[in-house]
């Protein structure tokens, strides 16, 4: 299975000091039957408590409650380790072709509005969607 190994950093700097209040950080994946999450570190400067729980749809969440809550500088350095379990075409294919049928009564209801939109909300949702794609690519370049 493809491994890999991550590590994400931001740093924020402020032209004056500022007081740092708790932060909520969701910065792990959330490990199922298709990643598997071997490591997980978060580090921060200045350092603080923190904190892991789980959200109400089962993301972590770390609370970090800083030590120092005055400075001129946040760094944010989250590394991680996962493994990951590719599906295959065939896999896919049979997902797709089960559509709502492969979902409970319950998943069916909540998906129903996503999966069968009439073509106006459908052709809005799209126009949103590649509007937001090219404004990200042009910040990237």
């Amino acid at each position: 299975m493809p491994a890999f190994k991550l590590r994400h950093a931001t740093s924020y700097s402020y032209s004056a000091p500022v007081q740092l209040a708790p932060h909520q950080l969701y910065l792990r994946p959330r490990a199922d039957h298709r990643l598997k999450l071997n490591s997980s570190t978060l580090t921060l400067s200045p350092p603080a408590e923190i904190v892991w729980r789980n959200d109400l749809y089962g993301n972590s969440l770390a609370t970090a409650a800083f030590q120092q809550t005055e400075t001129m500088q946040l760094d944010i350095v989250s590394e991680l380790d996962v493994e990951t379990y590719p599906r295959s075409e065939e896999q896919r294919q049979l997902l797709l072709n089960l559509g709502l049928e492969g979902y409970t009564r319950t998943e069916a209801h909540v998906l129903d509005p996503f999966i069968n939109m009439d073509n106006a909300t459908a052709a809005a949702v799209m126009a949103w969607v590649h509007a937001r794609l090219h404004r990200h690519r042009e910040i990237q370049l």
